[in-house]
């Protein structure tokens, strides 16, 4: 006689009725969508479109063919211990009054490449950083360490810096108090970083504002201007930081366990048979574009970023695979949960 057949296990049950899962998590992932990291990113008045116009105009002007480079660009809003501490220890008032020139405003990253010239000479890039009104405020021409140039002497390269500060950013030199020169000298050229103080800008604070200068070989490639926190402030914010990690450590364990767990439940609810294939489906479906959406939406911005010296190909197929790989299991987990 064939042996009876084998008793089935408890059915699991979860702890709210499977009518509920789908609005609540249909709720979710349309919250999930709405109020992800976009919505951290104040609006520009000038687009993509606009401001890479507004760029290559700029390189131009310099006296550089912009036809020759593939340009990209990417909206950013910057931030970190500088602005941080400007405003708690400075005030709100000192704050708006150094954004959008001490401290940077949202803007735009406009870069000219060329993936196609060998490894070395793709390190050549220019960078023109266009305001969200649509001014231009920034420019940076980067040179491999190999392309020969002048080798100016400390005083002409010191001249140059301060004739470019003046004729081209319209700032008065008087204003800036040198701090620092700082050569470097490369096979075929010599280069030179200026630092300046601005006269009065920070006068009852032990922060210092700093205006530095690049120049590669007989071209002033770079201006950029930043602002360093007190060592003590800085130390008290580390110390912080570490608080902070060890608050948030145990809630992330936390969180991986309860994922655990659900996988667990779901991988059993299957293997009884329980498993609504149903629900999972619909959650994956609706998550998996959603996903890929927003995947997709992040290209502009990473390919921005992409290193010259790797080449395009292999970092631009990289990311699609990862982004692929992430949204198909990011959608079955969504299901499965």
């Amino acid at each position: 006689t064939p042996a009876p057949p084998a008793a089935a296990g408890p059915a699991l049950r979860l702890p709210f009725s499977e009518r509920l899962a789908l609005p609540v998590g249909l709720v979710l992932l349309a919250g999930a969508w709405l109020l992800g990291d976009r919505a951290e990113l104040p609006p520009a008045t000038t687009t993509r479109a606009e401001a890479i116009d507004i760029a290559t105009a700029e390189l131009r002007a310099r006296a550089f063919d912009p036809d020759a480079w593939d340009a990209s660009a990417e909206f950013t809003t910057e931030g970190g211990q500088s602005y941080q501490w400007v405003f708690e220890e400075l005030g709100a008032e000192a704050y708006d009054r150094l954004l959008g020139t001490w401290l940077a405003a949202p803007h735009w990253h406009v870069r000219f490449a060329d993936f196609d010239r060998g490894a070395e000479e793709r390190v050549e890039t220019f960078t023109v950083v266009v305001e969200s009104d649509g001014a231009v405020s920034g420019f940076t021409h980067a040179l491999p360490e190999s392309r020969p140039g002048a080798e100016l002497e400390e005083g002409e390269a010191r001249a140059l810096a301060q004739g470019h500060l003046g004729d081209v950013l319209g700032l008065d030199v008087d204003d800036f108090e040198e701090i620092a020169a700082q050569q470097e000298a490369l096979p075929a050229r010599r280069d030179w970083t200026f630092g300046l103080r601005p006269r009065g800008l920070l006068p009852d604070s032990a922060g210092e504002a700093r205006l530095n200068v690049a120049v590669a070989g007989d071209e002033v490639v770079s201006v950029r201007r930043e602002i360093e926190p007190p060592e003590a402030w800085v130390r008290e914010q580390q110390r912080e930081a570490r608080v902070a990690v060890a608050v948030v450590i145990p809630v992330m364990l936390l969180v991986l366990g309860a994922g655990s767990f659900l996988l667990v439940v779901g991988v059993r609810m299957w293997a009884q048979g329980q498993l609504p294939l149903r629900t999972v489906a619909l959650f994956a479906g609706v998550a998996l574009p959603l996903l890929a959406v927003t995947f997709a939406n992040g290209i502009p911005a990473v390919v921005a970023g992409f290193d010259p010296v790797l080449g395009w190909p292999i970092q631009f197929w990289g990311w699609v695979f990862a982004g692929v790989l992430m949204s198909t299991l990011g959608a079955a987990a969504i299901g499965l949960a």
